[in-house]
């Protein structure tokens, strides 16, 4: 693979799978950055801003901006924390019943792309993505999972 195509390649492929499964959401349902962020919080419940911005790679003012949105609808609600600069972002009951409705739904959607795709191997190429991901947000944020959860 020629090396200055990747930035490309990867950026492109993020957007085009995500407009493909945009579709497969409810017409007038969540954007999909609003289901990243869903199915963030069913991972990371009770996480801060900073720390959702950062595992998600998002700038915190839109994140905050989104956070706000899907509160207003019911999705997740924000308590304050023992810090009193920060809230802890939870999934209402609502917001949970979405989150997993959309991960199964995102889970068929690549399965079914990879089984009509069987030249590319999707559990590799997900395992090396994850590796990417968290080198880069090391090396970007300065943070790990590891480093979080001592």
């Amino acid at each position: 693979m020629d090396m200055k195509y990747m930035s490309k390649y990867l950026a492109a492929s993020y957007r085009l799978s995500r407009y493909k499964i945009q579709q497969t959401l409810p017409e007038g349902d969540i954007k999909f950055t609003h289901a990243d962020i869903l199915m963030y919080l069913n991972e990371h419940p009770g996480s801060i801003q900073k720390d959702i911005a950062i595992g998600m790679a998002m700038d915190p003012t839109l994140l905050g901006r989104d956070l706000t949105y899907l509160e207003n609808q019911g999705y997740v609600k924000r308590k304050c924390c023992d810090d009193q600069r920060a809230r802890a972002v939870f999934l209402t009951k609502e917001g949970k019943v979405r989150a997993d409705q959309i991960e199964v739904e995102l889970c068929q959607w690549w399965h079914d792309f990879f089984k009509v795709h069987d030249e590319i191997e999707g559990s590799i190429l997900s395992r090396e993505l994850g590796k990417m991901y968290c080198t880069l947000r090391d090396d970007v944020f300065g943070v790990s999972e590891d480093s979080k959860a001592k």
